[in-house]
């Protein structure tokens, strides 16, 4: 059996153990329109936000960071340059620099075919995350993704969604839901 076929087979069995979560991103996408229309701005505009802020803070920090955004037109004190960077880059250009996070926005936008790799994913795949930092070992790892979607019947995004639950409910946690209505709810009354 080759290093791919082993990665794959690896990763099907995260897969299964998070088939729940397969409807992560759907969930989103729709949380994020509601949220958007709520908080005066374009889904895009959103989702963008919201990946933007994602690196190395959990969902709630990320959403809060994005509302700030949008209800401020600033940033929270919390965020880093870098991070401040790219949701600047982000607002003048309509994507993101990384592969991680436009991959992210790709997915919240309903892009079914996007695959979002960061370090649950590399435990998954059973490789070191710096090796998504190449252009060949993205590719390959987003490789085995696509296999294990085409074999298990899902779109990538959903496959992906599926083993980033697996991995999270194998650490004993629950993976969390996105949920911008249950941070700001008095904005969601009328929605």
């Amino acid at each position: 059996m080759s290093d791919i076929q082993a990665r794959v087979v690896r990763a099907k069995s995260f897969c299964l153990a998070g088939w729940y979560y397969k409807e992560w991103y759907s969930h989103a996408v729709e949380e994020v329109s509601r949220s958007a229309r709520a908080l005066g701005v374009h889904h895009s505009v959103l989702a963008g936000l919201l990946s933007a802020y994602s690196p190395r803070v959990q969902v709630h920090r990320s959403i809060e960071y994005a509302v700030h955004w949008c209800l401020t037109g600033k940033h929270h004190r919390g965020v880093m340059l870098g991070v401040q960077s790219a949701v600047e880059y982000f607002l003048a250009n309509g994507t993101l620099r990384g592969r991680k996070t436009e991959a992210f926005r790709l997915c919240l936008e309903g892009v079914a075919d996007a695959v979002v790799l960061d370090t649950h994913m590399a435990e998954v795949l059973g490789v070191h995350q710096r090796v998504f930092s190449t252009p060949t070992g993205y590719d390959e790892n987003v490789a085995v993704v696509l296999c294990v979607a085409e074999d298990m019947k899902l779109t990538p995004c959903q496959a992906q969604a599926a083993m980033w639950g697996g991995r999270i409910r194998m650490m004993g946690r629950s993976p969390a839901m996105l949920s911008v209505r249950s941070f700001l709810p008095s904005l969601f009354m009328e929605c």
